[in-house]
């Protein structure tokens, strides 16, 4: 590990076997005359360069790294501490009074990734929950997620954030509450009340809202929302009651991005319709029925939202080509399209026809499988003649072809 820290031309390099190869070919210490026992250093300023050229450092072996010499550890604490990850209650309280007892960390914490969970053999104290209050009161902090045990009725935990004015990203991951682990000291659903009273909570900065895995509940509002969430993110979310568009009542014009997925082809267009239908400046859309096929009729509907879509991608999404040319005719201003999965029923030749027409001018990025679902038989690649002409009727046009 050590050998690759006095490669001379470390910059250029992207991967461990790179590092591992010029290491060797530079292993050697200066043998100038006057440099005989010198051995192999870095330069201090390459330390930040080395950290950032990879992004799955394990904090096990940041702390290793940490020892190598002194200039290694301001660089280390502030990816360390930059979003720490606490996966149990006893994690949370060691992180707690690190900081306490190390307040020059506080500047260095730009947001908390809390997950803790219980099981069988271990029980919560006042201590521990002493300690999530402490994390989540912190200042400064601009993104949080709770995962968990705190994604069971979240909106305990949102109301002991401290400092809302800073945070501009929230996710609520129920995950791991979704998951069938035998050793959980309780299998409550993931879920979330939301209400008037988070709302006002997050007025001035919050500009993502991702919710994972959880029922959500919706508290009716007559007053408008004082959000201004610029993306929001639905991953398997049930609405237990209320209504998804009182989520942020009044103040949807915000929205620029939505993403919707779900394994239940129900549920993603039942959250989906109603979103398309009051939100009016949306950029780009993401919209994905994991594991079986949604119907691609959504997309037939007179809906405000698509007209103004740069970047839609469906996956897994039922289309045929009359869908397809009803997105074309909505999605004037669309720049990018991705249509993914096994589910869409749209032969090469459809795509071939429908760019010919040019009733979508300004794309310039297609995405798409190398082939199509033919019921009953299932996924049927394109022919390597299909596959040319699809390419030349993008280069026609400008467009780039990407497939998967």
């Amino acid at each position: 590990m050590f050998s690759l820290l006095q490669t001379p031309n470390f910059t250029g390099l992207t991967s461990r076997a790179s590092y591992d190869a010029a290491a060797t070919d530079h292993a050697s210490p200066c043998r100038s005359p006057g440099n005989v026992n010198m051995s192999p250093r870095i330069v201090d300023d390459l330390i930040p360069v080395i950290l950032e050229s990879d992004d799955h450092w394990w904090p096990r072996d940041l702390s290793r790294l940490a020892l190598v010499s002194p200039a290694w550890v301001g660089p280390i604490r502030r990816r360390l501490y930059a979003c720490p990850k606490l996966d149990s209650f006893h994690a949370c309280t060691l992180f707690a009074r690190t900081v306490s007892a190390n307040l020059h960390l506080l500047p260095l914490i730009h947001g908390i990734d809390l997950r803790p969970t219980l099981t069988r053999s271990v029980v919560l104290t006042e201590t521990d929950m002493t300690s999530v209050r402490f994390v989540l009161n912190l200042k400064g902090l601009q993104t949080v997620t709770l995962g968990g045990e705190l994604a069971v009725r979240a909106e305990r935990f949102i109301q002991m954030i401290g400092h809302t004015h800073s945070i501009t990203s929230l996710h609520i991951d129920g995950s791991y509450m979704s998951q069938d682990n035998g050793d959980m000291a309780c299998r409550c659903a993931a879920s979330l009340d939301w209400d008037d009273s988070i709302a006002f909570r997050f007025t001035r900065s919050l500009r993502t809202l991702r919710l994972t895995h959880l029922h959500l509940d919706i508290t009716p509002s007559d007053m408008p929302s004082p959000l201004r969430v610029r993306k929001l993110v639905l991953e398997d979310v049930s609405m237990e009651s209320g209504s998804i568009e009182d989520l942020f009542f009044g103040s949807w014009a915000s929205l620029r991005h939505l993403s919707i997925s779900s394994s239940s082809p129900q549920s993603v267009q039942d959250l989906a319709l109603p979103l398309l239908e009051c939100c009016e400046q949306l950029e780009s859309l993401n919209y994905e029925a994991c594991g079986a096929a949604a119907n691609g009729g959504l997309f037939e509907r007179d809906l405000p939202a698509l007209s103004t879509i740069r970047d839609l991608r469906l996956f897994d999404v039922d289309l045929n080509l009359q869908t397809l040319s009803f997105i074309a005719g909505a999605c004037r201003a669309l720049i990018q399209l991705s249509v993914l999965g096994r589910a869409p029923q749209l032969h090469g030749q459809d795509w071939i026809e429908l760019l010919h027409s040019g009733v979508l001018p300004s794309l310039r990025v297609l995405q798409t499988s190398s082939g199509h679902n033919q019921p009953p038989s299932g996924f049927r690649k394109w022919s390597e003649e299909t596959c040319c002409q699809l390419k030349s009727a993008c280069a026609a046009r400008n467009i780039s072809l990407l497939y998967l």
